[in-house]
């Protein structure tokens, strides 16, 4: 058919249908990407989906939620760098003449990180202009003919809030300005043409010296040590302009899964989990009786492994996981998972609506109980073996906080393992 629309909640055999993984086979059918029935009676037939203006759409900051609305910026971008997996933006098409002699680059950023480039370039010879921050600073530094010049704005940015920062340069006059504050420097003459700043003309998507990266750099920068880049940084980037041009979804260039922010987003200090991150924290799960393990989660994918118990070998002994609009719980005797549903009167996909969950497993000799927000429909599985250590996430995209093992905090700074997971850098999602 020729006009679009949306299909949800389809039930068979009383079990909701999951387009993702139960279809034999879809014909150019975009998953998860539905607006409100509202907005599209208002508006009429039209392309889905549709993102170059604001309006009511899917919850899209962690994945894939087909239920809950909420209002996604067209010009906010979730930008994080962890190992090699870098997910920044780039303005590239830049004319050398542009930004020559003059330069001029602002942006909102909201982050809880304590340090992370906010945004790199080099020239075609070498120069370079690099902006980071820092728990207590943002700090320029900028290598162009002469002295190397720092300057630095001492005001901390990572509190979660939304700041904003200028950066402009005017022949040997440069301004850094972050929220009301203000600091300025003059480079040093050097002979004629040492100020001049011009891009190399090249695609290379994985490169700074022919554009602006801004929110991260790629791999072969991120490494160089004396530049100082920090490998955990994530951070909404929103309100981007250079040279008075306003860039958005539409102009600008995403280098790696780099997600829309929600307007007007923040950050937390929940840990955020990229949908392949894992950690295991370094605590052991004793075997007395009446263990209790608790954990708030939020997510907006239908899908991922929020929890799993490990016996002494390794082996999983319990599993707790999201499934669409509900929770699985697999323990290793073998048999069928067991299911855990929402609360009465709680939206088919309650568990992925971004919002917080609180989770509760009571460990008891050679069994475990499992609730979510104190649901009064407990799970009781049996357990083959005693479990010892404790694995968050895996496949899982969003955010968990505050892990408590028998009424201590289990604490994730000094962890056994950790494959990517960015301590404190959650964005908070508002509805």
């Amino acid at each position: 058919m020729d006009t679009p629309g949306c299909i949800s909640d389809l039930v068979v055999k009383d079990k909701i249908f999951n387009f993702a993984y139960d279809a034999v086979a879809k014909t150019n059918v975009i998953l998860d990407r539905c607006r409100t029935i509202k907005s599209l009676a208002a508006e009429g037939p039209t392309d889905l989906p549709v993102t170059s203006t604001p309006q009511v759409v899917e919850n899209l900051v962690f994945g894939k939620c087909a239920s809950y609305q909420t209002n996604l910026a067209p010009n906010s971008f979730l930008v994080s760098s962890e190992a090699g997996n870098m997910n920044f933006l780039k303005i590239d098409n830049i004319r050398s003449n542009e930004i020559y002699i003059r330069f001029s680059l602002e942006f909102s950023v909201s982050t809880v990180s304590r340090s992370g480039v906010l945004f790199y370039t080099r020239s075609a010879d070498g120069k370079e202009i690099l902006l980071k921050f820092s728990d207590d600073k943002v700090t320029l530094f900028i290598t162009m003919g002469g002295e190397p010049v720092e300057l630095d704005v001492l005001v901390g940015i990572n509190d979660g809030a939304p700041h904003r920062v200028k950066f402009s340069r005017s022949a040997y006059n440069l301004e850094l300005v972050v929220d009301a504050q203000k600091t300025t420097g003059l480079m040093q003459r050097s002979g004629r043409g040492s100020h001049g700043f011009a891009l190399e003309s090249n695609d290379d998507l994985d490169s700074c010296s022919n554009g602006i990266c801004i929110g991260g750099a790629p791999p072969s920068v991120n490494q160089d040590e004396n530049l100082g880049f920090n490998m955990e940084f994530v951070g909404c980037m929103s309100g981007i302009m250079l040279e008075r041009k306003t860039y958005d979804s539409s102009t600008i260039t995403t280098v790696g899964t780099v997600p829309q922010c929600t307007e007007g987003g923040t950050m937390s200090s929940a840990h955020f989990f990229n949908g392949e991150s894992s950690i295991i924290p370094d605590v052991t799960i004793s075997g007395e009786p009446d263990t209790r393990l608790d954990l708030n989660f939020k997510s907006s994918r239908q899908t991922g492994i929020l929890m799993t118990l490990l016996d002494s070998q390794g082996t999983a002994v319990l599993q707790i996981s999201l499934d669409n609009h509900r929770i699985l719980i697999r323990s290793s005797t073998g048999e069928e998972p067991q299911e855990l549903f929402p609360v009465e009167g709680a939206t088919p996909f309650y568990f992925c609506d971004g919002g917080l969950h609180y989770l509760t497993v009571r460990l008891t000799a050679g069994s475990a109980s499992v609730t979510v927000d104190n649901n009064e429909s407990e799970v009781t599985v049996e357990l083959t073996s005693d479990p010892v250590s404790l694995r968050l996430g895996d496949q899982f995209l969003g955010c968990l906080q505050n892990p408590i093992l028998s009424g201590i905090p289990v604490s994730l700074t000094n962890p056994r393992v950790n494959s990517g997971v960015l301590l404190e850098s959650c964005p908070t999602v508002t509805f």
